[in-house]
């Protein structure tokens, strides 16, 4: 599996007795603090950098199966923004996702600023897109916007593909009563501006956001709750039904855990998930029976990101 030892910027390689076999310093190749891991189907593992080599925007990572590097995505400013608008560009990422067509880097937030310094936020974030394998091209921006939601940020996502991206988001109801909190979205085309965005989930409903992931060879959609420690599955196309929630994972220290990203082995048996106190938590998914697998690879911060090679994907 791969892991994301976001404290130290390194992604780390270990075999099925978790014996380390790689350990990539990612931030020599200017990427720092990486968060999720995702595992495409030829054994690349993908990383999103919450910040890049200059230390201005977010960025994903691409990197063979024996840890060499690939290609980076996170080309400065996006081509539909002026260029009288964006001297400078400045964004966030937790997460990343990619099909045959595509990569998808997402914003957390994006800020644009002209040579004078006047800038334009966008608080709610969105995404950039590349064309898969042009990761030297500029990348386009497609801002999040939700009907009847007031966006204060957006977290983890993945895509499938046709190009839907979901992602889970923070912000509050425009009408009363003006619920806040976490929820979760889908964004379909999203390499058009025009593409249709759905709340699925409303604001309240997951108590803090974790990694998006599609499992199942694109049939079902996994969010992780990091407050309840559990994984709510959902089928695709979306229904609204959940089809089952996996966990809680475990807190042997002080009561303590927090599951932040993950992903599932080739049969969808497993899922691996890094844990920010420390540790791995791995779920069997038939017996929903959860475990931890301690490593010294997840010290300082613990481990933000890990996802299984061979993947399910």
């Amino acid at each position: 599996m791969w892991i994301s030892a976001s404290d130290y910027s390194y992604l780390i390689g270990v075999n099925n007795r978790h014996k380390t076999v790689v350990a990539v310093d990612t931030s020599k190749n200017g990427c720092y603090n990486a968060v999720s891991v995702k595992v495409d189907q030829q054994r690349n593992a993908w990383v999103a950098c919450q910040t890049n080599a200059s230390f201005t925007a977010g960025a994903s990572q691409e990197y063979s199966s024996s840890g060499t590097l690939l290609n980076t995505y996170g080309a400065g400013c996006p081509t539909n923004i002026p260029a009288s608008s964006c001297a400078l560009f400045f964004s966030n990422t937790v997460d990343q996702g990619e099909n045959a067509n595509h990569v998808f880097v997402g914003l957390t937030y994006y800020v644009n600023c002209d040579a004078q310094y006047n800038c334009d936020s966008v608080n709610g974030g969105g995404v950039e897109y590349w064309q898969t394998g042009q990761a030297s091209a500029q990348p386009t921006v497609n801002p999040f916007n939700l009907s009847g939601i007031t966006l204060e940020g957006s977290g983890y996502l993945d895509v499938d593909a046709s190009d839907d991206v979901y992602y889970t988001y923070s912000g509050c109801e425009s009408a009363y009563p003006y619920t806040c909190g976490y929820g979760l979205a889908e964004y379909a085309n999203a390499t058009s501006p025009s593409g249709a965005q759905t709340v699925l989930l409303p604001p309240g409903s997951i108590g803090t956001f974790g990694g998006v992931t599609i499992s199942h060879h694109g049939k079902i959609l996994n969010v992780i709750d990091q407050s309840a420690r559990t994984i709510t599955q959902y089928a695709l196309p979306w229904t609204g039904v959940p089809l089952r929630t996996l966990g809680p994972t475990l807190t042997p220290v002080f009561g303590k855990g927090d599951p932040v990203t993950g992903g599932f082995n080739r049969d969808d048996s497993k899922m691996v998930i890094g844990d920010a106190y420390g540790w791995l938590d791995v779920i069997t998914v038939k017996s929903n029976t959860a475990k931890i697998h301690a490593t010294p690879n997840c010290s300082g911060a613990g481990c933000q990101g890990a996802a299984y090679t061979p993947s399910g994907k």
